[in-house]
């Protein structure tokens, strides 16, 4: 809860020195324009991911980078992160010291949509476990909090510079705030104040949910309703998903060796 987000710090690292990147580097930041006129509903792309996790890294450096920076590609998608992953709350119900998979699974038919009347009390409003521990949890609040307060074309660079370059730690996040126009004081206040910490972390809890058990690992893809086998072959589902005119960028698929990404479990 957020109780005890407050209790988590930004821990210095002083061994690190983030890349800094531009938008000319992260092409998707400002992605480039279908030179065709749309002709069909754009292809919806929801990541479920978490802070911390290769597989999340490996994909955000990998399928992800490979599609939105493909020419034309970023236009035909409308593109959501939910950064939750395999956390789960520690409700009365599903409790444990320390981190445990098997609770995910309880929590979900405890709390989930499928669960079974009345709901407990504590579902959304106990300790949120992480795979990963507390500085994920801080991390994916963070994320959280910039997602809720700037556009796509504005979250999806943070994301990246926060994932792919700097791993997700906690303590590099603020150096990726102003080369995107993010307010980082903006930012320290939503994931400082205990009421907007909650409900941020809630309304990504509540998304994540909803896939039910379905969900067996992040990176966890879903292209157009439909969860992806292999999400690094993102750039694929996409330009297959498409009814219309095919971007340029759709020529790609196929041209970068494949890799088998080491999901989290």
């Amino acid at each position: 809860n957020a109780e005890y987000m407050g209790e988590l710090v930004l821990e210095s690292d002083s061994q690190m020195v983030p890349t800094v990147l531009t938008l000319a580097v992260l092409g998707f930041a400002r992605p480039t324009p279908n030179s065709l006129t749309s002709d069909a509903p754009n292809v919806s792309v929801v990541f479920y991911g978490e802070a911390l996790c290769g597989g999340c890294i490996e994909f955000v450096t990998g399928a992800f980078n490979e599609t939105m920076t493909a020419e034309g590609v970023a236009a035909i998608i409308d593109f959501e992160y939910v950064p939750w992953g395999n956390a789960y709350f520690n409700t009365s119900k599903c409790s444990s010291p320390f981190y445990d998979s098997y609770y995910i699974h309880c929590w979900i038919n405890e709390c989930g949509l499928n669960a079974t009347a009345p709901i407990p009390s504590d579902c959304f409003d106990s300790v949120p476990m992480c795979q990963h521990g507390p500085q994920e949890c801080l991390s994916d609040l963070i994320e959280g909090c910039v997602i809720d307060h700037y556009p796509p074309e504005v979250y999806i660079p943070f994301i990246y510079c926060a994932e792919a370059e700097n791993d997700g730690r906690v303590s590099l996040l603020p150096s990726c705030a102003p080369q995107f126009g993010i307010d980082w004081d903006l930012i320290t206040s939503c994931y400082t104040n205990t009421t907007e910490a909650q409900r941020i972390t809630e309304i990504n809890a509540r998304k994540t949910i909803a896939l039910g058990n379905s969900k067996s690992f992040t990176p966890w893809v879903v292209v157009d309703g439909v969860a992806m086998d292999d999400p690094d072959q993102l750039l694929k589902a996409v330009c297959d998903a498409y009814r219309g005119t095919k971007p340029k960028g759709c020529e790609k698929v196929g041209t970068r060796q494949a890799k088998h990404l080491d999901v989290c479990e």
